[in-house]
């Protein structure tokens, strides 16, 4: 059997990263922002900082990582970056319904922007969680296990939040 009958298509991790993103976004969108912005004790972010950091992170695989800007523009990284934290926040830190509302458009509009230049390589090669990236659609692997990382830390501090 040749390797790339082995291989998911494009449209099939597309598909399954919008549906998990839905899914993430099932548990965030009954959250009040004060509840979504408050850092459990034994915790070091909250749910704002989380959905916020699924957005960056999707900005920086499918855009940046390929020579175009984010489309959730280059103040995403100071508040949601790899070393981030909620205690930073300023008052320009996107607020929670903003969060929610690129979540939403986004997970709609990912397959029109990216089906296209999936097949486009990244500026340089990238390698994380073990996963080797060298075009914008190796990047859906890894966004797919970053996703399902992060939907667990999603469905923690929303128990913390709200415990019954």
């Amino acid at each position: 059997m040749a390797a790339d009958s082995l291989s998911l298509p494009f449209s099939t991790l597309l598909r399954d990263f919008s549906d998990l993103r839905s899914f993430a976004l099932k548990f965030l969108v009954t959250m009040e922002a004060d509840e979504a912005f408050r850092v459990p004790e034994g915790f070091k972010n909250s749910l704002h900082w989380q959905l916020g950091h699924l957005l960056y992170t999707q900005g920086i695989t499918l855009f940046e990582w390929c020579g175009l800007p984010s489309p959730f523009g280059p103040g995403f990284a100071p508040y949601f970056g790899l070393g981030s934290s909620p205690r930073d926040y300023d008052s320009l830190v996107p607020d929670w319904d903003e969060l929610l509302a690129l979540a939403r458009r986004h997970v709609r509009s990912l397959p029109e922007q990216v089906a296209g230049r999936l097949q486009q390589p990244l500026i340089a090669p990238r390698k994380l969680m073990n996963l080797s990236m060298a075009t914008a659609g190796d990047t859906l692997p890894f966004l797919l296990a970053h996703e399902g990382e992060h939907l667990a830390h999603i469905k923690r501090l929303r128990k913390a939040l709200r415990p019954d």
